[in-house]
């Protein structure tokens, strides 16, 4: 699966020709590893945000393959250059 490294930090964008959804493997203030997910509308200031605290980075891989197969059943490509 492509994805960016940006900050020492995994990040994925996926992207159709109205809406984006990005998802993030990072570490919060308290050190647990989160995904944190955005979407939205690329043409329009619409959007939200959530987040999901794993206990470890391996426990991040099943929710970000989630996350594409259910991106890609709903026709979103995934992208490599942009950053979220």
């Amino acid at each position: 699966m492509a994805e960016i490294m940006h900050n020492g930090e995994r990040v994925l964008r996926w992207e159709s020709p109205q809406r984006y959804y990005a998802a993030r493997v990072q570490k919060d203030l308290l050190g647990d590893v989160v995904v944190a997910m955005a979407w939205g509308g690329l043409h329009n200031n619409n959007g939200d945000s959530a987040s999901v605290v794993v206990r470890d980075q391996a426990e991040a891989e099943p929710t970000i393959d989630d996350l594409h197969k259910r991106r890609t059943a709903h026709r979103y490509q995934l992208v490599t250059d942009r950053r979220s």
